[in-house]
């Protein structure tokens, strides 16, 4: 089996192949946590197909490749600036003061603005 069909780097699995004495067995270790996962085969292709077998990407989640690369590399720094819990309780308390100075505003222009001749609610004198 091709190393691009592992479920896993290759690499790791580099450390845990052996073979197995006069039989001639194949063995495959994984230890992950508190679990050890043997396979083993007469030959190193079905030793391969036994583990990927196993689905370990849905058994142990912890086995899973590392996520992609980010789109914006430049970009990651500003992560870390905005991770902190103050960072983002003073990002809440600025975008409030903003958009309620924002209504504010607008509530005051709107009462500064005379009503235009004939728009005013039916009913009412002026």
């Amino acid at each position: 089996m091709p190393a691009s069909s592992d479920s896993f780097p290759s690499q790791v699995l580099a450390a845990l192949r052996a073979k197995r004495g006069p039989q001639g067995d194949f063995i495959e270790m994984l230890r992950t946590g508190r679990v050890l996962l043997v396979w083993t085969g007469l030959t190193r292709e079905a030793c391969s197909a036994r583990r990927a077998a196993t689905r370990l990407d849905w058994h142990f989640p912890a086995i899973t490749p590392p996520p992609p690369a980010p789109l914006l590399p430049a970009l990651q720094p500003l992560a870390a600036v905005f991770a902190p819990l103050p960072a983002k309780l003073a990002g809440i308390v600025l975008m409030l003061v903003f958009y309620v100075g924002w209504f504010f505003k607008g509530a005051a222009w709107a009462a500064s603005a005379p009503p235009a001749a004939g728009r005013g609610r039916p009913g009412c004198a002026g």
